[in-house]
Parts: C-alpha cells; structure tokens; sequence
C-alpha cells in the first residue's frame, strides 16, 4: 500500500524523499538550521489513521495513476482491514520527519 501511495505521489510530481532535505531547504530559504528529528509511524493496534483508511481516500489517484485497479484496492484494503484486528500486527509504514530553523 505504500509503495502505491508513494509511486502516485512521485507520478504527481512530489518530492517523497523530503523529509532528508529538510535542512537544506530551511537554509536555502534563509533560515538558520536548529536540528531535525525522524519517528517511524508505526501502524496495526487501532492506530488513529490506518493505512486501509488512507488508501480508500487515495484510492481515486492511485487508479487515475494506473498504479492499481479498482478490484485491486479493494482487496488490499480488505487485508489490510484484517491485519488490522489482529492484536499482534505492528509494523513500519513510514517515516514522518520534523525539523527546527528560526529566522536569523
């Protein structure tokens, strides 16, 4: 699921390695750098946006980027649903990046 969500964005024109030029760009906007922190966002155990969730509102860009079908969605939102009741499902499914900077 990520990889789509990844792969439409890209088809979109986003930049999905952002997060590791966050430093560059806060400098090159004048700003001066403080520090950046990474948290993995960790998914499975009711978390508050599953990933089922956030594919179903994507759905209609990942299809429109021929990345997947219809049919396709659907099935893998529907495993992800049941992934999702069990208890001891966790896992990775991105990385969410924030940084620091002040105007000098």
């Amino acid at each position: 699921a990520m990889e789509w969500l990844r792969r439409m964005l890209t088809t979109e024109g986003a930049n999905t390695a952002m997060g590791f030029g966050l430093p560059t760009t806060f400098i090159k906007a004048g700003l001066r750098f403080e520090r950046i922190r990474a948290e993995a966002v960790i998914q499975g155990q009711g978390t508050q946006y599953p990933l089922a969730a956030l594919l179903k509102l994507m759905q209609v860009r990942v299809i429109s980027a021929g990345i997947a079908t219809q049919e396709e969605v659907n099935s893998l939102v529907a495993r992800l649903d049941a992934e999702s009741q069990d208890p001891a499902c966790v896992y990775v499914s991105d990385i969410s990046f924030c940084a620091w900077g002040q105007k000098p």
